[in-house]
């Protein structure tokens, strides 16, 4: 498992730790208090496979999040073998999708 960051919404309630194991590009979105309210599949979500693992020797996961000022989580991946991005955009408080997930 490789993470990288955590990420604090404004109020400082909410964290997100986006991770990848093995190809699995997850984001688990917690409270201060350690109680998990989601984990997101990012492959799932961005409609990619598993295959793309870290590259060896680069500890960096392919999958970044952060909260923007309305506390909305985006997300962005790099699928390495695709070579292309996917960007969106989470709602945690509704546990919905804002911006479909889009590739460049």
């Amino acid at each position: 498992m490789c993470a990288n960051e955590i990420e604090q919404c404004n109020d400082g309630e909410i964290f997100a730790v986006p991770y990848s194991d093995n190809g699995k590009m997850r984001v688990i979105i917690v409270k201060n208090d350690g109680e998990v309210i989601e984990t997101l599949n990012v492959n799932e979500i961005c409609g990619t496979d598993e295959l793309s693992i870290p590259i060896v020797g680069f500890r960096n996961p392919l999958v970044t999040a952060c909260f923007n000022r309305e506390n909305d989580l985006a997300v962005v991946m790099y699928h390495r073998f695709e070579r292309k991005h996917y960007m969106f955009t989470y709602s945690w408080r509704d546990k919905k999708i804002l911006r479909e997930p889009i590739c460049t």
